[in-house]
């Protein structure tokens, strides 16, 4: 029993690093075992929120599912792994709190319209969903899969004989690096970086002074520079996309803002095409 304890703590403590959400164990009676996290109810919503844990039907004999979503009448989500050791049912290990959807106002009024919640609890509500988790489905996927796998049937498992070590070994080059090639190299960087620099200040320069002309004629010529540079998460390059074009939404904000657009329309507008951006599946 003690070993089963260990193992589903090391399968807890890896969900919580995969997935960078709470991560709790639950034995059969529904009593929180185990428990890592770093969003806290507050205290004023746990005989609400909080309450949602004892709703999950995960200890139902009947349920075929070793891992499913489970969302509540809050719009939070979890997944939840049921946890075997051989054909004994142990617990479940649950991951969340996440949000799938932006809490807008909208939606957070709608949540306390559902839930017969009183308004006074509403910059609380805000506060919380603000500090939630906002996830894709595609990654809520993942970690499911994540977890199917690795708690399936901890009887298998034996984290005890892993060997970890390291190895550390010293590179030499068969070739000299030419001093000359060196200095051209460093200088196109540098050359690169700096008209980049100047691209971005002439674009925000044309935006805050209004000139239309000037900011689509730019946008005509320049604009792939933006998209030339390395991605700096190369295992996501669409990722990687994305947050250059968050990075020129900012820029064209607050040279709006500086031309004097009311900060109404620039929100609205900047958040529309924010929207666009994180939706979009495809660099072209």
């Amino acid at each position: 029993m003690i070993q089963n304890k260990n193992i589903i703590k090391k399968i807890c403590k890896f969900a919580l690093s995969f997935s960078n959400m709470n991560t709790i164990f639950i034995n059969p009676l529904s009593h929180v075992v185990l428990e890592y996290g770093y969003n806290k109810i507050p205290e004023i919503l746990s005989g609400y929120i909080g309450n949602e844990r004892s709703l999950q039907n995960i200890h139902e004999t009947d349920c075929n599912h070793d891992v499913f979503f489970y969302s509540s009448s809050f719009k939070i989500n979890f997944i939840c792994a049921r946890v075997y050791d051989g054909e004994n049912y142990l617990g479940s290990i649950i991951v969340g709190p996440y949000l799938l959807e932006e809490p807008t106002s909208l939606m957070l009024e709608d949540i306390m319209y559902k839930n017969n919640l009183s308004i006074p609890l509403r910059h609380t509500i805000k506060q919380y969903y603000l500090g939630l988790p906002l996830i894709g489905t595609y990654k809520a996927k993942t970690i499911a899969e994540f977890l199917a796998y690795i708690s399936s049937d901890i009887h298998s498992m034996n984290f005890e004989s892993l060997n970890i070590g390291n190895i550390s070994y010293n590179f030499e080059t068969e070739y000299l690096i030419d001093p000359d090639t060196l200095k051209e190299t460093t200088e196109l960087s540098m050359a690169t970086i700096e008209k980049r620099y100047s691209d971005e200040n002439e674009l925000m320069f044309a935006v805050e002074n209004g000139d239309r002309e000037k900011t689509d004629k730019f946008l005509n010529e320049n604009l792939s520079v933006f998209f030339k540079l390395p991605d700096r998460i190369p295992s996501d390059p669409l990722r990687s996309r994305k947050n250059l074009a968050f990075v020129l939404n900012t820029l064209l904000r607050k040279s709006a803002e500086k031309g004097g657009v009311h900060p109404f329309y620039i929100n609205s507008i900047s958040e529309k095409f924010a929207i666009q951006i994180e939706k979009t599946s495809s660099i072209q």
